[in-house]
């Protein structure tokens, strides 16, 4: 009788809304759901005991193992969910899924940003923000991944997935080049904002890649962009790098 047994929760909830069982009681809510809830419920009662968990954590004389317990049991089924979720939106393609495992891995991570095993956590978050076509946000989150854990396993690949999701979000070609070029004008433009995050993540894997086989090419779109904007100084010495290294 699930959904009976949530509705007493909830009601314990609202009686004693300065307890130190409050995690505890809404965890048991989320249990509820998981053994008879959509997945929609579901995102909901793990926003919830989110909620209740900052809520605790600001609380007087709450005990050490009791706000421990509270912290692993929100870790530990946020951080399932997702997992399982992903590997099912895999499976099936299934876009609503897809969008509602976004949702749980960013709740993960807006509050484990420093757990062991939050790049790992980024990274699948980036994943699913590749497949839904978030380019700017997985970019921005593939970065993240390497800032997290410069020498982790995940670097290469993440710091490639932040330039491509980046050349994705702002339309560019395989060629580098800008498509609202003038060529009769000569005068330094303004860089644009999107193409300075461009410019950053190609640092980014130049710094942590150094020994990838597409390093050039990431060198040559980087002197583009410096190019395309008549940069001219800065572009002569970025392409004269490419020469002078290979």
């Amino acid at each position: 009788m699930f959904p009976d047994s949530s509705k007493v929760y909830r009601k314990i909830i609202s009686l004693n809304e300065k307890s130190p069982r409050l995690c505890e009681w809404q965890y048991k809510i989320l249990r509820n759901t998981l053994s008879a809830g959509s997945k929609r419920d579901q995102v909901q009662e793990v926003k919830r005991l989110g909620t209740v968990y900052e809520h605790v954590q600001k609380m007087e004389g709450v005990k050490k193992d009791v706000m421990t317990e509270c912290k692993n049991n929100y870790h530990d089924t946020a951080k399932e969910l997702a997992l399982i979720w992903h590997k099912e939106a895999q499976r099936t393609k299934n876009a609503a899924t897809y969008q509602l495992t976004r949702l749980i891995y960013k709740e993960y991570l807006d509050h484990f940003q420093n757990e062991k095993d939050t790049p790992e956590m980024t990274f699948y978050f980036g994943e699913i923000l590749w497949v839904t076509e978030q380019w700017a946000e997985a970019a921005e989150t593939y970065t993240k991944v390497v800032q997290l854990d410069p020498k982790g396993k995940y670097v290469k690949e993440a710091a490639y997935a932040a330039v491509l999701a980046w050349k994705n979000a702002l339309n560019i070609d395989d060629s580098g080049a800008m498509p609202d070029k003038d060529k009769k004008d000569m005068k330094p433009r303004q860089i644009p904002p999107g193409q300075q995050k461009m410019i950053a993540a190609f640092d980014t894997y130049i710094k942590y890649v150094p020994d990838a086989p597409e390093l050039v090419k990431i060198k040559y779109r980087k002197a583009r962009i410096f190019y395309d904007y008549n940069h001219f100084e800065d572009a002569v010495k970025l392409f004269k790098d490419i020469v002078d290294s290979t």
